[in-house]
């Protein structure tokens, strides 16, 4: 029963209704085998019966797979509920029409039967914990590592009989911890039962189906300590550790007890600091299951987190002669796991093809770091025997016992720190939380609770090794990991700042532990030191190169750095899918398209402009809305990540100021270029491509540095800079448009921006294709592009790059092209060479040649779309001069010879900006400017002295006799006098050179 007789006419009822009990629970549609009932476990992702199960004549029940059990359905109302046993009984009677006795309504379920769920619910509020663990009586304390003495497991289970296979769990030395077994029994499913040792009130000791207390140590912590530097691989369950240890037999596989739903009842701090694997079953419920670990390991510290890619699994193994073969085959089954692959034929040489090839692992893309993900510090031993915690405070550790895990009083005498030091105050930190510990006289007081855990990983410091502080981890009230840098400036004064930080982001802090956690906080001395830095990209030190990514760092110094945003979506840079798969289904149907091979290269163009010295620059795409322009993008995002990547031009100065330090080093691809306020839209093209952002004051009154960034941008949209701007009644300048190159988007073989449609019957086949392989296949690429990178001896690579652009501007240039036009050639030679690298090193798949082909292409277009490859703005100048004399050549001219022929007191205009002369024999105009004219008008937002020197260059006017003015003449104009004057020669408008 549930441990209280008020309870039985509702326990008795249930029995006697209990397929509605059933109902009500939601238990329907289960299985019978015998008396007992096997229902899916609601609290668990079971797809199949099997390890939960319910006695029909008793009620009793109990979950296999955690241990979980109780002596009828009032128990397991409660364990499905979470909610007291007295509770439960009050809900099922009210359903069942049965009334709990009132009397009885005191009994909660802290002294539940042996045989009741585990229903007590932690305090609402932070308490200090007790200095001994609260137990029942019949409950007892569980003891591990296994004492000598203790007496022997038993061999049978008092139901399923003999265990099919047995696992024993064992600390770091190999003492024993607990064991967990497997039962197969006949005619029925595979049952699985926890088998834990446990200290009685009596003293006495007893062994238990039932799984150990929390948290509860992982299989595989032997061999952890034995090869500290090998890489961790976690399965779900007993069996697929064993078989993935068979084939990867130079890593340390492990694995935790009772399935997904347990993952935060395991103890992973022994993973801080290791490379881990996670190697999922193949359905649904093992992907949550390795989310959740993902999630546990980012909180404690792991180096880092890749996922086994399952995908990369799906091929049949065979081999001959030794030689072992991979040859496509179907997907994995749901439930598959390493075992399954033994069944078919695998081996660990089978498993080093995909390792070799880059493809067994991919990104764990959906943990949410906000910082690199680092090594907890390493516990630090001290001349007295005891461990500082992760923060370096020195421990009084009671003789290694902490007060959730120790039966004994806790307050040991001094001895128990050495025969000659006393005890000193200090903190320790263990999975309850942060704990201090006071000396008065010499003798420990009980610890006091401070605050939830919290793991003091490193101090950091910027680049410049200014803005020092700590970097922390912990976990919310919901579970989720948080990592957060505490700036030291946030301990001035009584450090509320620092506490109100970690309030906010739900840190526990006892009521009066916020002094103490401070404290905590200020004294700690971490070993590890790494860099913090607020934007991506190389990154150089004393330590080396490295390039930085929101969640990671490529380089080979051994400086951790870590990228620190306040944007709410800081990391777009997500991996999907192996490299081969986004190859075959994004990158091989680029090939033969210009505009996508330009994309998908400039993408891998951005970490090259630090390392070849190169400028920032854009690229704009421009064409009506079905020419499929955002194809383009998307491709490029695939490249680094999902197609959220890519960004919208629908954003302030400062919002794209923000963009572009997230982007730095890397491609910033901004779609639809009209969503961009048209009055600011040339001065953020400015802005990106010149790599600075906007002076600011500081809160001092002087002025704070300012943002600084490198990045190629690809922009698309239906208009042009130009004629975006001159919607808002503003003219571009050379230098906006040279900052932004405009492609037309339309690659001119009637498919718009496509050209080789491969094998789809019609553009909007392929474009559906394309976009659906982007949606699947993403950020391997960038992966492994930047691993090259950061392997190459970048003197040499700048070498490689620099040779590139030269052979390109002679192959698309003349002698003759314009400073203008070599500086926007040289932006599109190093998309081509970042093309043509990244296929010499089998990263796009396609042929050697292809990218610098198709780049060539998009820059005629663009020389073409200019008008040639002479300045820019000599061309501008010299269309401003003609449009004002083709538009005012009648109305503010007066006729040369007017004067002699009416009356010499007609008026003049008041506009007029000077006088027209005929040449009758030659049927040419000379226009002669009055000064004031020349400069506020023909000659407006230019230097009217370098229009006339650009003309007179030209043989567009009359050569003057003053040097600083060189197109002012004196000429007699018929009853006006001499008056200075600009003569315009005819042949400007005869012209036909820009």
């Amino acid at each position: 029963m549930a441990g209280n007789d008020g309870f039985k006419p509702v326990a008795t009822a249930a029995l006697a209704r209990f397929d509605v009990v059933m109902d009500i629970l939601g238990l329907a549609g289960g299985k019978n085998s015998g008396r007992e009932y096997l229902p899916l476990n609601p609290k668990r992702d079971d797809h199949k019966p099997g390890s939960f199960s319910i006695h029909r004549d008793k009620g009793a029940w109990m979950e296999g797979a955690t241990g979980d059990k109780g002596g009828d359905l009032i128990s397991l109302a409660a364990y499905l509920w979470d909610c007291s046993n007295m509770e439960a009984a009050e809900r099922l009677g009210k359903r069942l029409g049965v009334e709990v006795h009132a009397r009885r309504r005191r009994a909660t379920s802290d002294g539940q039967a042996a045989g009741a769920a585990p229903a007590a619910r932690p305090p609402a509020k932070p308490t200090e914990a007790p200095s001994k663990p609260v137990a029942g009586p019949e409950e007892g304390i569980c003891v591990m590592p296994i004492p000598l003495g203790a007496p022997a497991p038993p061999a049978l289970h008092p139901r399923h009989g003999k265990p099919a296979a047995r696992w024993v769990y064992v600390d770091s030395s190999g003492a024993v911890m607990f064991h967990h077994c497997r039962f197969e029994p006949t005619g029925e499913r595979k049952q699985f039962a926890p088998l834990s040792l446990w200290k009685m009130a009596s003293g006495r000791m007893v062994w238990k189906w039932k799984a150990p207390s929390e948290p509860r140590p992982l299989l595989g912590l032997d061999r952890l300590v034995s090869l500290p530097a090998a890489p961790v691989v976690v399965t779900e369950g007993e069996k697929a550790r064993d078989a993935a240890a068979l084939l990867l037999p130079d890593a340390v596989v492990m694995a935790w007890q009772g399935g997904g739903n347990a993952v935060d009842k395991a103890n992973w701090r022994p993973l801080a600091g290791r490379v881990v694997w996670l190697w999922a079953d193949a359905d649904e419920a093992g992907t949550k299951a390795m989310q959740r670990v993902a999630n546990r390991l980012q909180a404690i510290g792991a180096a880092e987190v890749h996922r086994v890619n399952l995908g990369a699994l799906a091929k049949v193994a065979s081999g001959e002669n030794g030689k072992p073969e991979l040859t496509p085959g179907k997907p994995l089954a749901d439930g598959d796991d390493a075992a399954d692959l033994i069944d078919r034929g695998w081996s660990a040489a089978h498993l080093s093809l995909l390792i070799d090839a880059g493809e067994l692992l991919s990104d764990c893309a959906d943990t949410k770091p906000a910082a690199r993900v680092l090594a907890p510090v390493e516990n630090e031993a001290h001349a007295d025997g005891q461990e500082a915690p992760s923060g370096g405070c020195r421990v009084y550790d009671f003789a290694a016992k902490t007060p959730a895990a120790s039966d004994e009083a806790t307050g040991e005498t001094a001895g128990a720190t050495g025969k000659d030091k006393a005890p000193r105050r200090g903190f320790r930190l263990d999975d309850r939380g942060v704990w201090f510990v006071d000396v008065k006289d010499g003798v420990p007081a009980a610890p006091r609770w401070i605050s939830s855990p919290v793991d003091i990983l490193a101090s950091v410091r910027d680049e410049h090794s200014a803005g020092w502080g700590l970097l922390v981890g912990f976990e919310d009230p919901d579970g989720r990991p948080h990592r957060e840098i505490i700036p030291a400036r946030t301990f001035n004064g009584e450090g509320l700042e620092a506490s109100g930080l970690l309030f906010d982001r739900g840190l526990k802090i006892a009521p009066r532990g916020r002094p103490l956690l401070i404290e905590y906080l200020q004294t700690a001395n971490p070993k590890k030191r790494a860099r913090v830095t607020n934007r991506t990209g190389w990154h150089d030190s004393d330590d080396g190169r490295a390039f930085v990514l929101p969640d990671r760092a490529f380089g080979n110094g051994g400086e951790e750095w870590i990228f620190e945003s306040d944007a709410p979506d800081g990391n777009t840079y997500r991996q999907r899918g192996t490299l081969a798969e986004w190859k075959e289904g994004v990158a091989r149907r680029c090939a033969g398209n210009s505009r996508l091979v330009f994309a998908v290269s400039l993408a891998f163009a951005s970490p090259l402009l630090h390392l070849a010295g190169a400028e920032s620059g854009g690229f704009h795409l421009r064409s009506h809305s079905s020419d499929g322009k955002t194809m383009a993008l998307r491709v490029a995002a695939s490249v680094c990540g999902s197609e959220k990547y890519m960004q919208r031009w629908r954003a302030t100065s400062n919002g794209l100021e923000g963009l572009a330090m997230q982007y730095c080093d890397a491609p910033l691809l901004l779609d639809e270029l009209a969503q961009l306020d048209a009055r600011e839209a040339g001065e953020v093209a400015y802005m990106l491509a010149n790599g600075s952002g906007k002076a600011r004051a500081g809160r001092g009154g002087g002025m704070r540095a300012r943002s600084h960034w490198r990045l190629l941008f690809l922009s698309s949209g239906e208009i042009g800079l130009a004629q975006h701007m001159a919607e808002a009644g503003r003219q571009t300048r050379a230098g906006q448009e040279l900052r932004l190159a405009e492609i037309p988007a339309d690659a001119g073989k009637g498919l718009g921006l496509f050209e080789d449609l491969h094998e789809s019957a019609s553009g909007a086949e392929f474009a559906k294709a394309i976009d659906h392989a982007t949606r699947r296949h993403y950020g391997s690429a960038w992966v492994g592009w930047l691993k090259r990178l950061v392997s190459e001896a970048p003197g040499s690579l700048a070498g490689t790059v620099h040779e590139g652009v030269r052979a390109f501007e002679r192959r698309y240039l003349s002698e003759n092209a314009s400073g203008q036009a070599r500086r926007v050639a040289s932006r599109f030679a190093l998309v081509g060479v970042a093309g043509e690298l990244a296929t010499q090193w089998g990263i796009t798949g396609w042929n050697q040649g292809e990218a610098l082909k198709a780049v060539g292409g998009c820059f005629m277009a663009w020389l073409d779309n200019r008008g040639g490859e002479g300045n820019h703005e000599e061309r501008a100048i010299l269309r401003q001069v003609r449009e004002f004399l083709s538009r005012y050549g009648e109305s503010a001219f007066t006729d040369w010879e007017r004067p002699s022929m009416t009356d010499t007191h007609a008026p003049v205009r008041s506009d007029r900006a000077g006088w027209r002369k005929h040449d009758s024999v030659k049927d040419q105009v000379h226009y002669f400017v009055s000064y004031e004219a020349w400069r506020a008008r023909v000659c407006k937002g230019n230097d009217p002295i370098a229009v006339a020197r650009l003309l007179l260059a030209r043989g567009f006017i009359e050569k003057g006799s003053e040097a600083n003015r060189p197109g002012l003449v004196r000429a007699s104009v018929p009853g006006e006098g001499r008056p200075r004057v600009v003569h315009i020669l005819p042949e400007i408008m005869e012209a036909d050179d820009d």
